[in-house]
């Protein structure tokens, strides 16, 4: 293992610049504020094997972002908490959203929904109703 190199990630977060301001999110950060962020999702979220050598597991995109965002914002307390499940979808998140999303009081939300329902029927009455929810 000694001769692995070093996992090196580099987010290019300049060539996605946002259209919309992320209002709570820099808010929190400004104010110095222990700011959390919420990713949701299924197992692009949660992390999941990576073939053909189903040993190794990828490091799940919240874990790259809460190291990107911890260098970007440096001194600031910025937690990225994962709360992705594989195999699910919309439905199955929406339930979640109450206990594992706006309990936990965050700043930003990333959902990650719609990636299993291209093997499924989407329905997308659930992907609104979680959108619009908008709880500060």
């Amino acid at each position: 293992m000694a001769d692995t190199p070093p996992l090196v990630c580099d987010p290019h977060l300049n060539l996605f610049p946002f259209t919309y301001p992320l209002r709570y999110f820099s808010e929190s950060v400004a104010r110095g504020r222990r700011t959390r962020v919420v990713a949701l999702g299924s197992s692009s979220t949660a992390g999941e094997p990576s073939a053909p050598d189903w040993q190794v597991k990828i490091v799940p995109y919240p874990a790259r972002l809460e190291l990107a965002l911890r260098r970007r914002y440096f001194g600031s307390m910025i937690d990225v908490l994962n709360r992705g499940l594989s195999g699910q979808d919309a439905p199955e998140e929406l339930s979640r959203i109450e206990s594992d999303v706006i309990a936990e009081a965050p700043a930003l939300v990333i959902w990650q929904v719609g990636s299993n329902a291209v093997f499924h029927e989407l329905n997308t009455d659930e992907i609104a109703a979680g959108i619009d929810r908008e709880d500060t």
